[in-house]
């Protein structure tokens, strides 16, 4: 229903409208017994009409009226009179942020403040489990003094339905979708659990704030189309390329923000807000001390898990290969893993004698060499796989609820075992296969022409037996531009056996970092194809930020675009990363 100035609405003089959407329409009113003028949003008449409907609204609204922070709109009241819904909060005197995007992107240090306090917002609204669905520009406003408030906290999904989605244009995308809870927000900031119907949580929030950075930097949201079904397909296919290929002082930190909050798998997104306020903290820091260390090293930090050089207690020492290789590959495994930000070592000893393999580990925490937690490993070589799930699961489980605070909880163990899953993904399925993989791995790292040559027939031999194995396919692509660089192979035979190769890699694993480095030297040094380049590396180090051959490359591009300072600290990086492995 529409309200004329002077209308009473219970104890509220309406005085002006002040919009419309999905939740109903907004007014400027004051109240009479406080004398004080709030905002006033009427409920659509049909929220009435379903007793169910409206038990859980006004279930979602006290807790959102619970939320006390500087960044959200406060709720006053949900009421009712003569049979009208409507709510009562807090006036913001000024714009809705959407008002507020240019084409070129607003200043950097205002998106970063921007940014900080809408995830701020978002930090203290999940806290209390509180999840918004619907944040986009429209949903933020901005006091006459410049001060953020987030609106409608938790509230999305009991708005009116919208157009369907094969119909809709759009020119109308802003309006909320919901379909019994099924399909809630706005499309074009919808993440994609969201868009396929999914269970949304707080990291839902996050790549919709993902995307309302990505459009206050450049101008433009990521994901486009001609219609509201062009647009989910985008949100669900493509990957957002670097911001820094289309405004070149966006820091390489909060490009590495956006994208992370971007990730279409939430286990690769950040995992709070909170982790979100820290990494913009980190960039509005430097900005403001003049630092440009941190607009050029990647914002996921230095690994936090070194993994010694495991030691072979086997009889044969050609089994060194077998304990070198397991330790390089569980860093890989652990590094991939979001938010082990600890100082950790791991380090152990293998033995091995025929199929049987004895494997002993420790957790050091380095610190103080406090021992967080050690485990003795019988199993026979066809365990390959479990062994290294089970100790990459209790490193994980450890330090998330030892170091890292996390409450231990029931399901600490399956949160371990999902991280490690989708860590690990890309490495086949046969234990014998694996084994040659990670024996072609130190041939590899060994990097003479003689090692190179036995590291590509470990990889062949292991591809021959298990076809579905990524890992192997892109450790292949990556030893055979190897040997092609250095004049073991014809370099146009080598590039084109190593680009088939990492192609492989990508269509078995589109998620699989390592397949990115190789594509990427490709590029670089055979097709000269330097954008081209620069995408296969964002794509990389977007997946895995601490990948040494990812930073090399970065390192390499940053410095042929007169980059000097942001290639040496990318060396740098590449070199201490290297220096967590046995080389």
């Amino acid at each position: 229903m529409s309200l004329t100035p002077a209308t009473r609405l219970g104890a509220y003089e309406i005085l002006a409208p002040l919009g419309a959407g999905g939740m109903g329409e907004v007014y400027r009113a004051r109240d009479t017994r406080l004398g004080r003028e709030v905002a006033v949003k009427v409920l659509p008449a049909d929220m009435s009409a379903r007793p169910d409907r409206l038990a859980r609204f006004e279930r979602e609204a006290r807790s959102v009226a619970a939320l006390n922070h500087p960044n959200i709109v406060t709720l006053f009241s949900v009421e009712e009179d003569r049979g009208v819904r409507f709510l009562t909060m807090e006036l913001v005197e000024g714009s809705s942020l959407d008002q507020h995007v240019e084409p070129g992107g607003l200043p950097i240090a205002r998106v970063v403040e921007l940014g900080l306090a809408i995830a701020d917002a978002l930090t203290a609204a999940h806290t209390k489990g509180v999840v918004h669905r619907d944040l986009k520009p429209a949903n933020v406003m901005v006091s006459r003094k410049g001060r953020i408030k987030v609106l409608d906290f938790g509230l999305a999904k009991y708005a009116d339905s919208a157009a369907p989605l094969e119909t809709s244009n759009a020119a109308t995308l802003p309006a909320p979708i919901s379909l019994d809870g099924q399909l809630v927000g706005t499309v074009p900031y919808m993440a994609p659990e969201q868009i396929r119907g999914g269970a949304v949580d707080a990291r839902s929030d996050l790549f919709a704030l993902g995307i309302l950075l990505y459009e206050l930097l450049v101008g433009r949201r990521p994901f486009t189309g001609e219609s509201t079904a062009d647009v989910s397909s985008s949100i669900l296919r493509d990957a957002p390329g670097p911001l820094t290929h289309i405004r070149a002082e966006v820091p390489v930190d909060l490009d590495r923000i956006v994208l992370r909050c971007l990730e279409k798998d939430p286990r690769s997104r950040f995992q709070s807000a909170h982790e979100v306020c820290n990494a913009l903290r980190g960039v509005r820091d430097s900005l403001v001390n003049g630092d440009r260390r941190s607009q050029s090293v990647p914002v996921e930090a230095t690994s936090s898990i070194a993994v010694l050089p495991f030691v072979n207690r086997s009889a044969d020492a050609e089994d060194e290969y077998f304990s070198d290789g397991l330790a390089d590959e569980l860093l890989n495994v652990l590094a991939k893993i979001r938010g082990l930000r600890v100082a950790a070592l791991l380090e152990g000893s293998v033995r091995e004698a025929g199929n049987r393999v004895r494997i002993s580990v420790q957790l050091v925490k380095v610190v103080d060499g406090y021992h967080l937690w050690s485990e003795t490993y019988d199993r026979t070589l066809d365990d390959l796989f479990a062994v290294q799930d089970d100790i990459a699961q209790s490193v994980v489980k450890k330090l998330r609820t030892t170091l890292l605070g996390e409450a231990p909880g029931s399901d600490a163990s399956g949160v371990a075992r999902a991280d490690v899953t989708a860590a690990a993904r890309g490495r086949g399925t046969d234990s014998e296969a694996h084994r040659l993989f990670l024996q072609g791995s130190v041939f590899v790292a060994r990097n003479t022409g003689q090692d190179l040559a036995r590291g590509v027939e470990c990889f062949r031999q292991a591809l021959a037996g298990d076809p579905g194995h990524a890992m192997a396919w892109s450790a292949l692509a990556q030893a055979l531009v190897f040997q092609a660089a250095q004049g073991f192979a014809p370099v146009s035979e080598g590039n084109a056996r190593a680009r088939e190769a990492a192609m492989r890699a990508c269509a078995l694993e589109p998620e699989l970092a390592e397949a990115h480095p190789a594509l990427a030297s490709i590029q670089l040094w055979h097709d000269w194809e330097w954008s081209g380049a620069e995408a296969s590396v964002a794509r990389a180090l977007a997946l895995a930020p601490g990948n040494a051959d990812s930073l090399r490359l970065a390192g390499l591009l940053a410095f042929d675009r007169g980059r000097l300072d942001e290639s040496t600290r990318l060396f740098e990086r590449a070199i201490e990363r290297r220096s967590r492995m046995r080389h």
